[in-house]
């Protein structure tokens, strides 16, 4: 019984993350696609009230599961578990994603076509190499047990009298939960610049300053050199006539 409550606990830590990946890319389609809209109703108050609602909904998705394993339906929880719990959420975040991409695509045509910058064009690349780097994270560290649910439900003799691979599949599993929830972290501080100088400045750390003077500075520089440039290009015309 206690290990039923326990594994309670361990449902809503899972789901949380994985939801939790799911709200942000949600937040991101809205930015990139809808920026207007974005600016009027995705504020600090609401995402931390939206946060909150992901917390909660987990919680209660978690208690729905013991209740679906436990007085529902046992033979059908495995197929429930790789369906809700494994494959909805990262269907939601690709598709997401996808449409993240097609609007920073159409967002750098539009932009492209006024101006030239390659500084957007960094960022462009940057934030599509950790879109693209949540997905296969997200999507590798869920196959694990996506796949052991599907063969206990497909094949529940077989994984019954051959234990030692669902005892590995179980584990791998659970090494790659604990990993996809520490990646994400990861991949936001290596691709995500703004997202580092935030997170610096937020606990007072002095490198968070010191990239933001670094920034402030080879913005400065950059500039200060086209103008040089477009300065010296008006003297020489000048000069000529």
């Amino acid at each position: 019984m206690k290990y039923r409550y326990w594994w309670t606990f361990f449902i809503a830590g899972v789901s949380g993350n994985k939801f939790y990946t799911v709200a942000i890319a949600l937040e991101r389609f809205f930015v990139i696609n809808f920026p207007l809209v974005a600016h009027r109703v995705v504020t600090v108050k609401r995402s931390k009230g939206f946060a909150l609602g992901v917390m909660i909904f987990s919680v209660l998705l978690s208690c729905f599961s013991y209740l679906y394993q436990n007085y529902i339906d046992a033979n059908s929880f495995d197929i429930y578990t790789a369906i809700v719990l494994q494959f909805i959420p990262f269907l939601i975040v690709l598709v997401l994603n996808i449409f993240i991409l097609i609007g920073m695509h159409r967002y750098k045509a539009a932009r492209k076509s006024v101006r030239k910058s390659k500084s957007s064009n960094s960022d462009e690349e940057s934030i599509t190499k950790m879109l693209l780097a949540v997905i296969i994270v997200f999507g590798v560290c869920s196959s694990f047990e996506f796949v052991r649910r599907i063969m206990i439900y497909v094949w529940p003799e077989y994984m019954s009298k051959w234990t030692h691979y669902d005892y590995t599949i179980n584990h791998l599993a659970d090494i790659f939960h604990v990993l996809n929830s520490s990646l994400n972290f990861l991949i936001y501080c290596l691709f995500g610049s703004k997202f580092r100088s935030v997170f610096l400045e937020m606990f007072k750390l002095p490198w968070g300053k010191a990239e933001e003077v670094i920034t402030a500075a080879s913005t400065d520089s950059s500039a200060s050199k086209s103008k040089n440039e477009s300065t010296g290009t008006r003297s020489r015309i000048n000069s000529d006539d």
